[in-house]
């Protein structure tokens, strides 16, 4: 099973946007929803052909859901934007990891953060926990990100992804409606998006942190 990741500890960065419409193009077998505020429950709710949506309320719940033997299939975790022991266990269990960001300074700030807290996840887990950095909800005329790029390189536990998403009304109707963008230009690049994770997480041979056995991971945040 492939386990694909949405997190980032600031709020407002749009992992719930991000999480829906890429369960939709990874064609996503089992989401969960790791927010306090449900976003991507709330969204399903919307659809008039809601999915199943795993809500764990426990570690050992968690544990269970990421435990699942289900050769060839395809997980997608929507977390909260915060910190805490639930969303350290998947970023130490995740195949890939996405973190949607802007590069206004508030959301560079949080960048340098997450990247201490992914470091700390690392040391426990005794292995390079990276996530995959997203642009997300820019002008579709903007290029360059000289500044954000220049973050990202000096940062050792984030990577810039060769996509962005651009800002776009398409997005918010597909929600309104429950679901993700299915056409036009934005539903081809988180299509591109989608093939990327696919093609990156190919070789995964399925072997996870073992949480079970982990000195317990410190919380830091409000969850």
């Amino acid at each position: 099973m492939t386990i694909v990741v949405v997190a980032n500890q600031k709020g407002g960065t749009g992992k719930t946007t991000t999480s829906v419409n890429l369960a939709h193009h990874l064609k996503a077998n089992i989401i969960v929803d790791l927010d306090i505020h449900k976003g991507i429950s709330n969204i399903n709710s919307l659809s008039s052909n809601p999915v199943e949506i795993l809500q764990p309320k426990t570690q050992n719940e968690l544990i269970s859901i990421l435990e699942m033997d289900n050769d060839g299939s395809m997980m997608v975790i929507d977390c909260g934007g915060y910190d805490g022991d639930m969303i350290r266990i998947v970023l130490a269990n995740a195949d890939f990891i996405i973190t949607p960001s802007s590069d206004d300074p508030t959301e560079q700030f949080a960048l340098s953060e997450y990247n201490k807290v992914l470091q700390e996840i690392s040391k426990s887990a005794g292995t390079r926990i990276t996530a995959n950095v997203l642009i997300n909800r820019v002008h579709p005329s903007r290029k360059a990100f000289i500044d954000f790029v220049s973050l990202i390189n000096n940062l050792e536990h984030v990577e810039l992804l060769p996509v962005q998403i651009p800002q776009s009304a398409l997005i918010t109707k597909a929600m309104f409606q429950g679901g993700a963008v299915k056409s036009g230009n934005v539903a081809a690049k988180y299509k591109i998006l989608a093939e990327y994770i696919k093609k990156h997480t190919s070789t995964h041979i399925g072997t996870h942190y073992d949480t079970r056995n982990d000195v317990q991971l410190e919380c830091r945040g409000d969850a």
